[in-house]
């Protein structure tokens, strides 16, 4: 994905979570960021420089041990702060990319090729009116990450899983939308429901706040 298409997914992500939650501006600046850094960092470029394929650090198969230390790093010790907004948002950038045929191995084409995809890629979402909220809910999930309170292992074998049924079962660009948006989808949702932040406060009407002043119960509320 270009870096475009990561802000435009984080954006509509934080639209579905701000509906279930309250979210902070800071908070979802930085989750906003997170998604775009790795896109901005030149040297995340070189991971895997001498041990995998050259210039192409956001690879799956360089990102691998990335992702799970994000995952330990976000789960182990589950915060609402600033800086595990921006650590989700990195994390998602990478769990998209992974799911973007051009950064995996299979991909045979050169550099030239891997932003033509991405454009093609970026013109497909925008016709598809893609939302980070079409995901599909998948019984594999489901049994892995009962009442969203897995740890980080748990989280990151159903993420290699779902990878490798990516890959069995690719057949056009539009699985690629598919699978990125369930994946961050998933991921973004747990990560939220696991920073434990306050719910959205609920605003009383006229009547209600009257009747809240004199200490009487009022069920009717916007």
């Amino acid at each position: 994905m270009n870096i475009r298409d990561h802000k435009n997914l984080a954006l509509s992500l934080l639209r579905t979570e701000s509906e279930k939650r309250h979210i902070s501006c800071l908070r979802k600046a930085a989750f906003l960021l997170g998604n775009m850094e790795p896109d901005m960092n030149l040297i995340s470029y070189f991971r895997g420089f001498f041990g995998h394929t050259r210039m192409r650090g956001h690879n799956y198969g360089n990102v691998c041990g990335c992702m799970r230390r994000l995952l330990h790093r976000l789960m182990d010790h589950p915060s609402d702060s600033l800086w595990h907004s921006f650590t989700c948002g990195v994390l998602l950038h990478y769990v998209a990319d992974s799911f973007t045929w051009p950064h995996n191995d299979g991909f045979e084409g050169d550099l030239r090729d891997h932003v033509s995809y991405e454009g093609r890629l970026h013109e497909l979402w925008k016709r598809c009116d893609w939302k980070g909220d079409r995901y599909r809910h998948d019984d594999l999930f489901l049994e892995r990450i009962a009442d969203r309170n897995a740890g980080p292992e748990a989280l990151y074998d159903y993420l290699t899983d779902m990878h490798e049924r990516f890959l069995a079962e690719r057949e056009k660009m539009t699985d690629d939308l598919v699978y990125i948006a369930h994946m961050t989808g998933e991921l973004c949702s747990v990560y939220f429901y696991q920073s434990r932040e306050m719910p959205a406060p609920v605003f009383l009407s006229e009547e209600g706040r009257a009747a809240e002043a004199g200490n009487r119960t009022y069920p009717g509320m916007f």
